[in-house]
């Protein structure tokens, strides 16, 4: 594989990336997500800025134009219309999703937890009162059927009545408000008694559990406040779920060997679909290193995997699934996530976030659901992925979306501004990427994504 160039200075031609891989070259179009083969002659002519011969290369200008290549008013006029109306459909404010901090208090003490003990700087628990106000009002400012409650903490199943009111409350309420409500719970998996997992099972509630992956790396930063770890008991409670979790890790150090941790929760463990994230802002750049030279190992591993055409084993890696699945569609991307746009995050006492993330940081308040405050609407015009200046000749712009807008807020003080050490970190993991889907044939595309036509 050969990484040619990137273009930011070459005006005759929109952001794009050209790469040969396995004798073939390949352009991909950073503005509108497409890939296309193209032949030596074509990439010779935009890597080396070359004129275009109106008679000779008629039909290289034509394949040119037609796919949003080659810079001209007419193709402005026709991207600047496609994004427009994308930004009017990604930045109205109609959430379908709803995290409901129930629980800002945790019986853990993680070492990279990002809620200051899943506390946010406000300890407390939900109330029904705000709970039943913050339904409400999401079912009022939604505009779709079928929406989603995420419980959320701090660790929510330390306020499981809570959740059991919640649940008794929408099943009331369906029928005459049209909605169909779906639910999930994101928990540290300590506190799931017999009699938890049979609610969480018997109203199909969507489970995700944080493990980091081996017990020693997993200990190590995942404990109660007297220090003791929890793997153990994490595991025993996974299996009483009989696996129907989503386990979600936490790459941090020492968690270094990101192939080791994962690997042991799919084969060891034998779980169904991992995710997990890397907690960008505890990390050095040499941490990043660490971790980077072992997802490359990984990535590896994964392709020949697909090679062998083990396809149920490779779709248990959710976020190399996820990745790798936005190379398979044409379109243009306007933001990163769906914060403030088609998910808020409600805290304990009525304050609405663009997303859980935000809780406790004030300025990021979109409104109250016990008051009249005026929506705060700035927050959409610092997430346009166009005002991400940092990202507009990048290779990793559609599929990583400008960062986590509030690592960034952390990282630089700044919604549209990601840290040098993510970018460079997952530059690297996109090229690898773009490798690997390149790569794919048809059949590895239908069997992993199935139709996509």
């Amino acid at each position: 594989m050969k990484l040619m160039d990137i273009y930011p200075k070459n005006e005759k031609y929109y952001p794009n990336v050209i790469k040969q891989i396995n004798g073939e070259f390949y352009l991909y179009n950073l503005i509108t997500n497409g890939i296309f083969k193209i032949n030596k002659e074509v990439s010779n002519i935009i890597h080396y800025n070359k004129n275009i011969n109106i008679e000779k290369d008629k039909d290289i200008k034509t394949f040119l134009e037609n796919n949003y290549i080659l810079r001209n008013k007419k193709n402005d006029d026709k991207l600047n219309s496609i994004y427009d109306k994308k930004l009017n459909s990604k930045f109205k404010f109609e959430p379908s999703g709803l995290t409901l901090m129930v629980s800002q208090e945790c019986n853990l003490r993680c070492k990279y937890c990002y809620g200051e003990g899943g506390e946010y700087n406000n300890k407390g628990k939900m109330t029904f009162e705000i709970a039943k106000k913050a339904i409400d009002y999401f079912v009022k400012v939604s505009k779709v059927d079928k929406v989603g409650i995420c419980f959320f903490g701090g660790e929510p199943l330390t306020n499981f009545v809570l959740i059991k009111e919640i649940i008794d409350y929408t099943k009331s309420i369906e029928n005459y408000i049209n909605k169909k409500f779906h639910f999930s719970i994101t928990t540290n998996g300590t506190l799931l008694t017999n009699k938890i997992k049979k609610f969480l099972l018997d109203n199909n509630i969507f489970i995700t559990i944080s493990l980091d992956g081996t017990k020693e790396v997993t200990d190590s930063n995942r404990y109660y406040i007297s220090k003791k770890g929890v793997y153990d008991v994490i595991k025993s409670n996974i299996n009483k779920l009989d696996k129907k979790v989503v386990v979600r890790a936490t790459i941090a150090p020492p968690n270094y060997d990101m192939k080791k941790s994962i690997n042991h929760l799919v084969k060891d463990l034998k779980l169904n679909s991992v995710a997990w994230a890397v907690a960008d802002n505890l990390l050095t750049e040499e941490d990043f290193y660490k971790i980077s030279e072992s997802y490359n190992k990984l990535l590896d591993e994964l392709w020949n995997t697909i090679k062998l055409k083990k396809y149920n084993e490779v779709k248990k890696y959710s976020m190399f699934m996820n990745n790798l699945r936005k190379f398979s569609k044409d379109g243009i991307r306007i933001k990163g996530c769906g914060a403030a746009n088609n998910m808020i995050a409600i805290d304990i006492n009525g304050d609405v976030y663009p997303c859980h993330r935000f809780v406790g940081l004030k300025r990021y308040v979109l409104t109250n659901v016990d008051s009249n405050t005026k929506f705060n609407e700035k927050i959409f015009s610092k997430m346009d992925l166009k005002n991400f200046d940092k990202c507009k000749y990048c290779i990793a712009r559609n599929i990583c979306g400008g960062a986590c807008i509030n690592e960034n807020v952390y990282a630089n003080l700044s919604i549209n501004k990601p840290s040098e050490k993510h970018c460079n970190f997952t530059k690297k993991m996109v090229e690898k990427l773009f490798e690997i889907y390149i790569s794919l044939t048809e059949e590895d595309k239908l069997n992993l994504f199935g139709d996509l036509k």
